[in-house]
């Protein structure tokens, strides 16, 4: 908006003469008055061009002075080029200086520095000099992308003096900003030192002379990236900062961005290679507890760089909690087949070594050492119990089991062994908590973060056990697939010892994986507990710091069922039988020992090393078999389909099923067909007797 409103009572013919209208070669304006001065706000060196070059076309054909101060995004090689594909006579226009292509750094940055007075000057040197040539007049434009921060009061302070100016001389003149480089207040000043604006909005240029409305929506899409909830920022070539949002705070000041505003190491190289390639680079950048996406996008044609950051601190989480499930995945089925064969030759061992006591002289050295040889396996056993725990293996039974009852019974045994300076509490406050699965498996997977626990707290501390039912929701359930949603009994194991460092926190359930000295531990205690919990349908997790202590919180699936169960009593002595036995076992070792122990439980033994020539035996040797004992895991016909093929030729079969590992649903499957018995490998002599006694008098 010009100053000058009304003209001067003594000069009016000279006010009319400067008034008239002059050919713009902007279609949205059409014509326009000497004196006017309006700016253009544009996203792309496209956008320069498409007014400019029209907008110089008529000026030199209407025999005026034109001059283009050029800047980024578009250089005078470029400015040049596009005026000579539009004019064809622009080289003689050139030659006779009718039209001048200026750099900024001359016209506006003569000596380094922006003075408002030595520029306006300028222009009005430029205007005499086209007058005394004989042209009309003085058509010019000036991009101001070269603007820094510290030049922008002292520009607006020369734009409104530019404003009155010319308003009284014979020009016309455009000044063109970059959108992407002015804030709501940037934009505000250059509205206010201006007549009126030309903007592209969908497609098409529009002259905006009611700023109320165009003002609301520059300055609202100006505040896009200041409210967006990620960092933005945007650095030049130097390293400098000449943008930034509220939520780039976290960045710089990881970055060790000072007073000078100004960037470097990592970051600044980032800047300089993508700026170098014209490419994007991305990297990843750990501030705090957030970590953050960064995406270096170079700016075609400029030097500077926008910085777009994105919090992937949750889907960093969720994508360690998939990694870190399959890992224990993979290595729970590899430690479960080792643990199947190691299974096979403890029941060779074990098996030979009670019929070798039964025939030893229970004073002689034979005994004692077959006695040695029988703990031994059984170290081993425990060992593959442990394993097959953490495979997610090894349940003997499914059936309802009260965890509070089970807290109970671990605790009455922990605080007769546990320091005395430690305090235990308890707060279990859940309504419901019951689950479904082996009470013993259960009460041991307690047991072992109780025992874990005082063992972190050598100097006394708290032990803290807690309950409660929560709701499990499909976000949770898709991060921890073996979890389902649904009501989950919660527990809280808690204590206040020496936590865990953050660097070994991921591997506390890897089987073999321990911080205690050899003799404390095997490593096996939270790689059973993390495998019993998966096999029971849940998921544990573990929270800690280096001093501060460390809570493993469980989630089980609650059964609406009573009759909880206690846990299994002691077996007694072997119970001996008479009867006709087929055993089918493909192990050669774990058959000829078991075939043994039958042998010597007063049975009589037909032994088949598959299931296939076992069913064959069955249909050629009709009513002489009184049991079958079966393997559930053989090649070609496993132990579920061999029942099933006994069971079609004699539907009154009686059958033991025996396995190393846990009713799953195939060994469910096969008990729910109708076999009567089952016993867990490696079994011994007590273990079998009672499983085939119990079969034989149903």
């Amino acid at each position: 908006m010009s100053c000058c409103t009304d003209p001067p009572d003594d000069n009016l013919g000279e006010w009319k003469m400067a008034r008239e209208l002059r050919k713009t070669g902007i279609e949205i304006l059409g014509d326009a008055p000497w004196g006017t001065h309006f700016c253009q706000f544009y996203h792309t060196r496209e956008d320069l061009l498409d007014i400019l070059v029209p907008y110089f076309k008529a000026g030199l054909e209407s025999h005026e002075s034109c001059m283009w101060i050029t800047s980024e995004p578009l250089n005078g090689e470029e400015a040049e080029e596009g005026l000579r594909q539009a004019i064809p006579e622009f080289d003689t226009y050139l030659g006779r200086g009718q039209m001048e292509i200026v750099p900024h750094s001359v016209w506006y940055l003569e000596d380094g520095s922006f003075n408002a007075e030595r520029v306006l000057n300028g222009w009005i040197d430029k205007l005499n000099a086209a007058l005394i040539e004989g042209y009309e007049g003085l058509r010019v434009t000036g991009n101001t992308h070269w603007l820094e921060e510290t030049h922008w009061p002292n520009f607006m302070a020369y734009e409104r003096h530019v404003n009155n100016v010319i308003g009284e001389h014979r020009m016309l003149a455009i000044c063109s900003y970059a959108l992407g480089r002015c804030g709501a207040s940037e934009i505000i000043d250059v509205v206010n030192a201006h007549q009126f604006a030309l903007i592209r909005r969908q497609g098409k240029w529009e002259r905006v002379t009611s700023w109320s409305a165009i003002a609301k929506e520059i300055e609202s899409l100006a505040r896009l990236s200041g409210e967006n909830p990620n960092p933005v920022l945007r650095i030049l070539k130097d390293g400098s900062l000449c943008y930034r949002n509220s939520a780039s705070s976290i960045l710089l000041q990881t970055w060790g961005v000072g007073s000078d505003e100004r960037i470097s190491g990592d970051p600044y190289q980032f800047v300089l290679e993508a700026l170098d390639s014209a490419q994007s680079r991305q990297t990843e950048l750990e501030c705090g507890d957030r970590t953050f996406s960064l995406t270096f996008a170079p700016v075609v044609d400029s030097d500077y760089v926008n910085v777009y950051g994105l919090d992937i601190t949750e889907r960093k989480l969720l994508e360690e909690q998939l990694r870190q499930s399959q890992k224990m995945g993979a290595v729970g089925q590899l430690a479960g087949g080792i643990a199947h064969d190691f299974n096979n030759l403890l029941q060779g061992i074990l098996g030979h070594a009670s019929l070798l006591k039964l025939e030893a002289d229970p004073r002689s050295s034979v005994y004692d050492g077959l006695k040695t040889i029988e703990s031994a396996a059984e170290v081993g056993a425990k060992l593959t119990r442990q394993l097959l725990g953490f495979a997610g293996k090894g349940r003997d039974q499914v059936i309802p089991v009260d965890v509070h009852a089970a807290i109970h019974e671990v605790l009455a045994l922990v605080s007769r062994t546990m320091d005395k300076s430690i305090r235990i509490t308890t707060d279990l406050a859940a309504p419901a908590s019951v689950v479904k699965g082996d009470p013993n498996q259960l009460q041991q997977a307690l047991l072992n973060l109780a025992i874990n626990a005082g063992d972190a707290m050598p100097r006394g501390g708290e032990l803290t056990i807690c309950t409660d039912v929560v709701d499990l929701d499909e976000t949770y359930c898709r991060t921890h697939p073996e979890t389902a949603p649904g009501r989950c009994l919660f527990v809280s194991i808690a204590d206040t010892g020496r936590g865990i460092p953050k660097d070994i926190l991921q591997r506390v359930f890897e089987p073999f994986f321990s911080t205690k000295e050899p003799s404390q531990g095997s490593g096996m205690g939270l790689a059973m507990v993390y495998g019993i919990v998966k096999n029971h349908g849940g998921n544990i997790e573990v929270s800690s710091d280096q001093g501060q202590g460390a809570t493993f919180k469980i989630y089980l699936p609650i059964v609406e069922e009573s009759g909880a169960a206690a846990l299994a009593s002691e077996r007694g002595e072997p119970v001996r039988g008479a009867g006709r036995v087929l055993l089918a076992e493909d192990e050669e070792l774990v058959r000829e020992v078991t075939t043994r122990m039958l042998q010597s439980l007063g049975y009589q033994v037909v032994a088949m090393p598959d299931g296939e020539q076992a069913v064959d035996y069955f249909r050629e040797h009709p009513g002489k078999i009184d049991v079958a004992v079966i393997d559930m895991i053989m090649p070609n016909m496993d132990g579920r389909e061999t029942f099933q093929a006994l069971k079609q030729i004699d539907p009154g079969i009686k059958a033991v099923l025996c396995t190393g590992y846990d009713r799953n649903e195939r060994v469910q499957g096969a008990l729910d067909d109708g076999i009567l018995g089952f016993a867990h490998k490696p079994y011994d002599l007590k273990e079998l007797s009672e499983a085939l006694a119990s079969v034989l008098n149903q």
